[in-house]
């Protein structure tokens, strides 16, 4: 038994330097000695990348600390930290960490999958007044089902696809009908399912790039899950050269990743409605719309945009040079998914320096590369991120903001 304990003591911690890490009087190849110990230092979050450097409460990722908050919520600040703790050198943003992220910033559009009917938000797929579209009510005996009039069920349950399902249990309709857990719990009508979300703000406008910078954009647009990935894009008041050098970007990384994609054209006054069937949602550089529009645009998507990246959405935008806008971000705002002071315009063809190793929309970038023109970098970050991508004076050009749900 006394030969036992030790490892009894690591499958119980979970210790990355436990599994007879010891030979002779050296740490195995791969591992490092810290503190008397044998330490992977490029997972162990108190030595990551070095002995002694310490993640505290967030995850390390190839030795070096991420945002990501380890699973164990560990640490002294885990979860109310008031600030991302990214790379070294490239933390950025205080206010509320990531793992605090509120879904429900109370503004007044409508949620996901609701669209506004009379003034009121409204699920097409539920809604009794307004099934399957605004004005159209079933008959008093019956229900709304995927927007389907049914007959009606009895208290507790809802009609899904000719028969009547308890949504609050249900793992193949949790919630609503047809909404299936992956993995296989459905607790009071939500998914156990919950799984980090993405925001991606780059300070390319894509109108030219080289294939550093269409790899970067394509990688970020494939954080999405799903094969195809079902992608809404906003082209507004956007340059079409922009949206063509997104797009050739997607392409790109599409080739090298061989997963395919599928674009759906959003319709401004229905994006929490298209929201509900997609994966990632890509704002274009908006190039020609006035700041005015941009706020209005982010408080009537917010709710649904807050709700789309806590729910392991991800969104992804694109900023470009403006003389009627400081910045296309500000459509993000109002949901406190990005907030900066403003976008600075860059010298033409500087070197950019990547700086985000270990995050996977940096995998296959080299460490430097040339930027374009219309190249922005983003000043007085207030909301966490971690920069991916910086300028010589270490101002960030890539940002990248992970989301950990609250949920079950």
């Amino acid at each position: 038994m006394r030969t036992l304990a030790p490892l009894m003591l690591c499958v119980a911690l979970g210790l990355v330097a436990c599994g007879s890490p010891i030979v002779g009087e050296e740490c195995k190849s791969g591992l490092t000695a810290c503190s008397g110990m044998c330490v992977d230092t490029s997972a162990d979050y108190q030595n990551c990348g070095a002995c002694g450097h310490d993640c505290g409460a967030f995850l390390c990722v190839q030795g070096v600390c991420s945002n990501a908050p380890r699973l164990d919520g560990g640490g002294p600040d885990a979860g109310d930290s008031g600030v991302d703790s990214g790379l070294d050198g490239s933390v950025i943003g205080t206010g509320m960490s990531d793992a605090s992220f509120d879904p429900n910033p109370g503004l007044g559009g409508c949620r996901i999958g609701e669209q506004a009917c009379g003034g009121t938000c409204s699920d097409p797929d539920s809604d009794h007044d307004n099934c399957g579209s605004c004005g159209h009510a079933c008959p008093a005996n019956q229900s709304c089902s995927l927007g389907f009039c049914q007959p009606a069920c009895d208290s507790g349950l809802f009609p899904c696809r000719g028969g009547c399902l308890d949504f609050r249990t249900n793992p193949t309709s949790c919630g609503d009908c047809g909404v299936n857990c992956i993995s296989g719990i459905c607790e009071a009508g939500s998914c156990a399912d919950a799984l980090p979300g993405y925001a991606v703000v780059i300070g390319h406008d894509m109108v030219s790039a080289n294939d550093a910078i269409r790899r970067l954009a394509g990688s970020a647009v494939f954080l999405a899950r799903g094969n195809p990935v079902r992608v809404l894009a906003y082209r507004g008041d956007s340059d079409p050269k922009s949206i063509l050098g997104v797009e050739r970007a997607i392409n790109f990384e599409k080739t090298e990743s061989g997963r395919a994609w599928q674009r759906i054209d959003a319709i401004e006054t229905i994006v929490p409605l298209q929201l509900r069937d997609a994966d990632v949602f890509v704002i274009y550089p908006q190039q020609t719309a006035r700041k005015s529009t941009l706020q209005k645009l982010g408080k009537q998507w917010g709710n649904a945009l807050a709700q789309f990246v806590s729910t392991g959405g991800v969104v992804v935008l694109f900023e470009g040079p403006s003389t009627t806008n400081d910045g296309t971000f500000r459509v993000l705002e109002p949901a406190k998914i990005f907030s900066a002071l403003g976008r600075h315009a860059e010298a033409d063809h500087q070197t950019l320096n990547v700086v985000g190793v270990g995050f996977s929309i940096a995998m296959h970038l080299p460490r430097r590369y040339v930027d374009q023109p219309n190249t922005s970098s983003f000043q007085g970050v207030s909301t966490p991120g971690t920069t991916i991508v910086e300028d010589t004076s270490k101002q960030p050009v890539v940002i990248e903001r992970v989301i950990v749900p609250n949920g079950p």
